[in-house]
């Protein structure tokens, strides 16, 4: 397993499925207080090699211990976890990730500069309380 820290999301603008999708400063301080939210109820930001359809349980938050995912699927869609998001000193998001596995350990070789992180309202399945700019998967 290696540990490390990533910037996953700045303020600016970016192309998601042919649309622009707006972040601001204070979107980020939004995704960072659903971040804690979310770790304070016991969930992990889970990594996954491709973006998943927002409805698949795979690329949603989730806790270890009571996750229902089979053996192939936890190989297939998560290569590891985040547990800690914060701002840095330019304002922008950071991640500590913890990555296992060969695939994980290339994904860090080859994604020196970007993470593609899925965000927007997520609803927490054991509340029903919907959070908005969730990061759900990096």
């Amino acid at each position: 397993m290696a540990r490390f820290t990533k910037t996953v999301l700045a303020a600016g603008t970016y192309k998601k499925a042919g649309e622009s999708i707006r972040v601001r400063p204070e979107d980020l301080k939004t995704a960072l207080d659903s971040y804690s939210r979310i770790r304070e109820r016991g969930y992990k930001i889970p990594v996954i090699l491709d973006h998943s359809a927002p409805s698949d349980p795979n690329g949603l938050p989730f806790k270890p211990k009571s996750a229902n995912l089979s053996a192939r699927d936890l190989a297939k869609y998560q290569e590891g976890w985040s547990d800690d998001f914060r701002l840095n000193d330019k304002g922008e998001l950071d991640a500590d990730i913890d990555i296992r596995g060969k695939d994980g350990l290339k994904l860090i070789r080859d994604v020196k500069t970007f993470i593609s992180p899925q965000f927007g309202r997520w609803k927490d399945p054991e509340t029903g309380e919907e959070l908005p700019m969730a990061i759900t998967h990096l």
